[in-house]
């Protein structure tokens, strides 16, 4: 564990950023697709790591790069669009991570593996909000729920 916990620690930004973006993806597909991208994304920023030119930017605190991503997925459930930019955006941590070749892999794939049940997740939280009566009387109908 303490050999693959450095490779998969660059994928939890992914993970953090998807339980909130799952509620504003609700299509399987799409939620694949969201997914492979950010495996892709952190992959190649995890190869330009590897570089020999090292490390391009420094790594941002880890709990402000928490709440970012975070407020990214949430960010998203008002401008879905978002969703296909958080990729692309939460990738530039693994510019901070040099490691080797093969570590960019891992990374790659482990976040595309932790965005996807990430997002499922969310997607499911959604749903059961949905469904929670409110003091409100609104008959469980919340900002959440994704059946209009």
């Amino acid at each position: 564990m303490t050999i693959l916990f450095p490779a998969l620690l660059p994928a939890l930004d992914s993970a953090l950023c998807c339980v909130a973006l799952g509620a504003a993806v609700p299509a399987s597909g799409v939620r694949f697709g969201v997914a492979m991208l950010f495996g892709l994304c952190d992959l190649a920023a995890s190869l330009l790591a590897s570089l020999p030119a090292g490390h391009f930017v420094p790594m941002p605190p880890v709990a402000l790069y928490a709440v970012f991503a975070i407020s990214i997925g949430v960010g998203a459930r008002a401008y879905p669009r978002l969703a296909w930019a958080a990729p692309v955006v939460l990738s530039l941590d693994n510019l901070a991570t040099a490691g080797s070749v093969p570590d960019a892999f891992v990374n790659g794939a482990s976040s595309a593996l932790f965005a996807l049940i990430a997002l499922r997740a969310g997607a499911w939280l959604a749903r059961r909000a949905s469904s929670w009566p409110d003091s409100a009387g609104n008959g469980g109908k919340h900002e959440l729920s994704t059946d209009g």
